[in-house]
């Protein structure tokens, strides 16, 4: 409720900022200098954004990550002497990167230089889990067969969700071994490597090409270790360990022969698992046994 409607962006935007695509520097940065290619508003093309008005703004050169290839888009802020204003959304469109903006104080102009930040913490997390969105796609894979091929995904700050082919129900065992696949590859502290080679390339050395994502001749490689290799143009985890904890929250059918997996990694995974762990010893409490003694005396009462 009161949430407002998401910014349509303007063809227009678009061919004014030039026929430059945006120079994106957040593989390697969070914070940058820029400056201000063109500006719109709710009306279409803008000469100016105020205090109190929302619009989109394209840049010249960013740190924030445009939504792509399932992986949502930065938030942080723009700066300047006199102006501050707040990125609440970053969106692609044929190459630029469309920052939409709400400014807190100040005026904002094509031309104008100013300081972006993207949102560190937030950034982290989305980065945890894109990576572990690559390690359970290679832990799947490993258990159950070469088959599983990613047919959807959601990379976001709080959890992640990977849709996938499979004509079946995961077992308990499976998730299981799924699961402690991928925490074991977290714990290994796999560096990542990234290359840029010919697609041809890429996909012939065992890369694998993810659902959704538009590939040039020369594309980015992301690999941790010998466990996973994928196609991706997306941030990631300078290597396993930040991913902290991951944790399967849930796998089900979303259609015929695709599965939808539900997880989470670090803080989230952490406060999911503490709350599972409440939860238990709540249930043995009220049946005043110990946790050990629970799946007996549940079994118990329901004979």
């Amino acid at each position: 409720a009161g949430q407002q409607p998401r910014l349509a962006v303007d063809p227009e935007l678009v061919a004014a900022a030039g026929p430059e695509p945006t120079r994106f520097l957040g593989h390697q940065e969070l914070a940058s200098g820029a400056r201000v290619l063109a500006l719109a508003g709710p009306h279409g093309l803008a000469s100016e954004l105020v205090a109190g008005e929302r619009g989109l703004a394209i840049f010249d050169q960013t740190p924030f990550y445009a939504e792509d290839g399932g992986q949502v888009g930065d938030t942080g802020e723009v700066t300047a002497p006199g102006l501050t204003a707040s990125v609440l959304d970053t969106q692609n469109a044929d190459g630029r990167h469309v920052h939409v903006l709400e400014i807190t104080s100040g005026i904002l102009q094509p031309g104008d230089k100013v300081e972006l930040a993207v949102d560190a913490g937030r950034r982290r997390s989305i980065t945890a889990n894109h990576s572990a969105t690559h390690l359970l796609h290679a832990a799947l894979r490993e258990v159950l067969g070469e088959h599983v091929r990613q047919a959807g995904s959601l990379v976001a700050a709080g959890r992640l969700r990977f849709d996938f082919q499979h004509p079946s129900a995961l077992s308990e065992a499976e998730i299981d071994r799924v699961e402690k696949l991928v925490n074991a590859e977290v714990l290994t502290n796999s560096g990542r490597r990234t290359e840029v080679k010919p697609f041809a390339d890429a996909v012939g050395s065992g890369a694998i090409a993810f659902f959704g994502d538009k590939y040039g001749h020369e594309v980015r490689v992301v690999t941790f270790g010998d466990f996973s290799a994928e196609l991706c143009g997306g941030t990631h985890v300078r290597a396993t360990a930040e991913v902290g904890l991951f944790r399967l929250v849930s796998e089900a059918s979303i259609g015929s022969g695709v599965r939808r997996i539900e997880a989470v990694t670090g803080d989230a995974a952490v406060a999911y698992t503490l709350e599972r762990d409440k939860l238990l010893k709540g249930l043995a409490a009220r049946l005043r046994v110990s946790v050990d003694q629970l799946p007996q005396r549940v079994e118990a009462l329901t004979a």
